[in-house]
Order: C-alpha cells, then structure tokens, then sequence
C-alpha cells in the first residue's frame, strides 16, 4: 500500500490537476477576451481561437507531466521540486526555491511545507490521481461503447431516396468536392448529420423530403457538404478524446462548447458563399428549432449549435462577415503569450534540479 501511494505517476498526475485548475482557467479567461475582441468578425476567427486554447490546455498537463516525472524521488516518494536551500532555513518538511528566472531571474521565493502538510500532499495527490484515472476510464469505455452503436446503426440505415442523392450529387459538383458521398436516411436521426471518420456519411431523417420544401433541403445539405470540405468529422472526435480526458474542468468544458457554436457557423457561411440562399437556409433553421432535438455530440449536424443565434446571424445586414486578420492575429498571440507564461509559472514553480537534493522530507 505505501509503495503504491509513493508511486511516480499518481504523484504526478495529482500535480496535474492541481496546476491544471489555474492554467486553464488563465487560458478560458484570455479566449473569453478574445470572443470579445472578435465579436463582429467571422465565425473561422472565434473558431480557430476557441481550437488553440483547447489545445493549450491540452499540451499543458503533457508539459507538467514531463517535468514532474523527470524530478520524482523514487526514494522517498515526493517531487523533489527544490534546489539547495541555505541551512540556517531548514525545518522538517519539503523545501521548495520558485525561481521564475525568466520573468525576474533574481528573485527567490522559499516556501516550506511542514511535516503535516507534507503528508496531506502525499495522501491527497494519489486520490486526485485515482479519481481522474477512473472518471476518464469509464468516459473512454462511454464515448467507444457510444460512437460504435451510432455508426452500426447508421450502417443499417436505408439508402436515401434517389431525388435526395441526385441534389447531393449536384451539391458536390458545386461545391467542388470530388469523392463520392454516402447518402443514408433513418429514423435514428431528426435533422440531417454528418457521421463517421473513416468513410464519413450524410444520414438525413427518413422523412427528409415530406418535411421541407426543395430550396431548405438544398441548404441543409449544402450546410452539411460545408462540414465534409472543412473535415469537421476528424476534429469533432479530436475534441470527443480531449473532453474525454479534461472532463472534470469546467473551463475545457466550455471551450469544446464554443468550438461546436463557431464550427456551425462556419459551415453556414461556407454554405452561403457557395450557394447563396441565406433565407433558404435561415427558414431550414427555424424548422429545425420547431421539430428537433439536439444531435449527438459524435456526429455533427444541421442543428448543432445555437439555432436561434445563427438564424439571426444569417438574417443580419452582412453576412458573411469579414475575418478581421489583425484582430485575429493580435487574439492568436495573446493566447500564445498565455501558454509561455503558464509554462515560465510552473518551470519556476518546479525547476529541474541541476544536482543532486540533499535536503527533503522523510518518508512517512
């Protein structure tokens, strides 16, 4: 039992999560600034910011990981997270110098832990680990069991009616899209998706043709070619594995949410420029929000999102908006600042020793 609670890699991962509640919640409050900032410009904009601060968050617990597990003292059980400290300031417990040299390198901050605190960290730690461990075992176990089901029941579904893969057929060409698509329809679906990885497929709901005039239907297929040429099914189960994984952070958590308003988004604005239709596609929209449900979040369809935002964005004066480079320029580097700070604080927080710690705590 005591090497179990000593081992590396709860330790580590408890400090994982203790350091990863303010870094991505530093990273959440700089995308929110940034959502501001970009406010009047295009979807793509908000997306991509939304798409670099998850994957900041993402890249950050490999980061602390590594330099956690490159400083364990398989010895004794703790991080040794410390350099030399003066022996006139020694007592009982753990002994940490901060030394964020890249923002003042003179500065030294000494904090000691005492024995008790020592040994909470050390009881702690592994229980943060155990329960991160087990959440994201069973979420992985959910999400496989889930996306295996949709797809074996997608797979049984009926091909769609010849008039529906005729204007898909027709869409393509458009579009530019040169692969064949595979066009399903099925009961299991109450608006048109896009589901799948490797061969991806439009499944719409079997009543597709009955339930909307031509041009609508038009435009949600359009709406879902925009998601297939963008190859938003590749990225949707990206994020499904990183909210998998960060699903005890309420700031990841709404980031994966901006991620899927902007996404729909840009797949209408596409759908727009290619086929200019905005009423089309805005009137489809408000069908939608009458008779629909949400889709499940291991495909993505026509009403994902906020259905009444972008119904308004579609109806509003421009559309579709302008990029705005330099505010998104000026957003992608502020984010990027974000990531080096988050990394200086926690390199300074636990430096690499350069020799060898002569003064930690005893086992308990």
């Amino acid at each position: 039992m005591n090497a179990w609670v000593h081992h590396p890699l709860l330790h580590t991962l408890g400090w994982v999560v203790v350091h990863l509640v303010w870094q991505a919640s530093m990273v959440a409050a700089v995308l929110w600034g940034a959502n501001c900032l970009l406010r009047r410009a295009s979807a793509r904009s908000r997306h991509v910011c939304a798409w670099l601060a998850l994957l900041v968050c993402t890249a950050l617990p490999v980061i602390i990981a590594t330099r956690f597990l490159t400083s364990f003292d398989n010895v004794r059980g703790i991080v040794q997270a410390a350099e030399d400290v003066p022996s006139e300031s020694l007592t009982p417990g753990v002994h940490m110098m901060l030394r964020p040299r890249a923002l003042v390198p003179s500065l030294r901050v000494t904090v000691v832990l005492t024995s008790e605190q020592t040994r909470v960290a050390l009881r702690v730690y592994p229980v943060l680990a155990g329960l991160w461990m087990i959440g994201g075992g069973v979420l992985l176990w959910r999400f496989r069991r889930g996306w295996s089901l949709l797809l074996r029941r997608l797979e049984k579904a009926q091909p769609a009616t010849l008039e529906t893969r005729e204007m898909l057929t027709a869409l393509c060409s458009t579009m530019g899209w040169l692969h064949p698509v595979d066009c399903r329809q099925s009961d299991a679906v109450s608006a048109p998706v896009v589901a799948g990885v490797r061969r991806p497929m439009i499944v719409v709901p079997a009543d597709f043709e009955s339930s909307l005039p031509l041009k609508e239907r038009r435009m949600l297929l359009a709406h879902e070619m925009a998601h297939l040429i963008r190859r938003d099914p590749w990225w949707n189960a990206m994020q499904c594995l990183i909210e998998t994984f960060l699903f005890w952070h309420p700031a990841v958590l709404w980031m994966s949410r901006c991620i899927r308003h902007e996404r729909e988004l840009c797949a209408d604005e596409l759908a727009v420029r290619q086929i200019d239709d905005r009423p089309g596609l805005a009137h489809a929209l408000g069908h939608l929000a009458e008779s629909c449900t949400s889709s499940a979040r291991f495909a993505v369809g026509a009403n994902s999102g906020s259905l009444l935002r972008r119904v308004q964005v579609l109806l509003g004066g421009v559309f579709p908006l302008r990029l705005q480079l330099p505010r998104l320029i000026l957003a992608l580097l502020v984010l990027s600042v974000t990531l080096r700070l988050g990394f200086e604080a926690h390199a300074g927080a636990v430096p690499k020793p350069r020799k060898p710690v002569t003064h930690t705590a005893q086992r308990l």
